[in-house]
């Protein structure tokens, strides 16, 4: 079923959900994806990109985070959610390497969709690594909900780099407690 723009609403939902998992629909999905102005269809465009499971897509997708339309940036963000961690990882990887703290900020963010043991690596080199304490907190968060011990170095050294701020101390403290290691 091809994606017609001009199509009243339900006709476009059901167009992109008859797309879920078919990569050949997926440049058109993308295309439709920044101009769809109802939520309903928006949300079906991304269920069937996030179906398809392409890193053509999934790059797409990370495009499209530090777009000015919260609505946009927000389907973007959902739609690499629900990928594979195999297929999301790269583009997120390449959204942690930019300058822009609010792009680093809502990569970290999205890695708490995907198992711990996945993403602890990366988790642990935003710790260590990142310039800007709110990102570095970011991935606190994801590990005092999903991490373990394994965790507790990675969290100790980055409130050793940011000993001087009281919210990365709490944090740190509190996300040890959650997994079980001393502060």
């Amino acid at each position: 079923m091809a994606f017609d723009r001009d199509a009243p609403p339900d006709r476009r939902r059901e167009a992109a959900l008859a797309c879920a998992g078919d990569v050949t629909a997926a440049p058109a999905l993308l295309a439709a994806l920044p101009g769809e102005p109802v939520a309903v269809v928006r949300d079906a465009i991304v269920t069937a990109l996030a179906a398809t499971g392409d890193p053509a897509a999934a790059e797409g997708l990370a495009a499209l985070v530090g777009s000015e339309d919260a609505a946009l940036r927000n389907a973007a963000l959902d739609g690499l959610r629900r990928m594979p961690a195999e297929v999301a990882l790269p583009p997120l990887l390449g959204l942690l390497g930019r300058p822009d703290a609010d792009l680093r900020l809502l990569a970290t963010g999205v890695l708490s969709a995907f198992p711990a043991g996945t993403v602890r690596g990366t988790l642990h080199a935003v710790l260590a690594q990142d310039p800007e304490a709110n990102v570095g907190l970011a991935a606190v968060e994801v590990l005092a909900q999903a991490g373990s011990i394994e965790d507790a170095d990675a969290l100790r050294g980055f409130a050793a780099r940011f000993e001087h701020e009281p919210m990365v101390r709490f944090a740190v403290r509190a996300a040890l407690g959650q997994i079980g290691a001393a502060p």
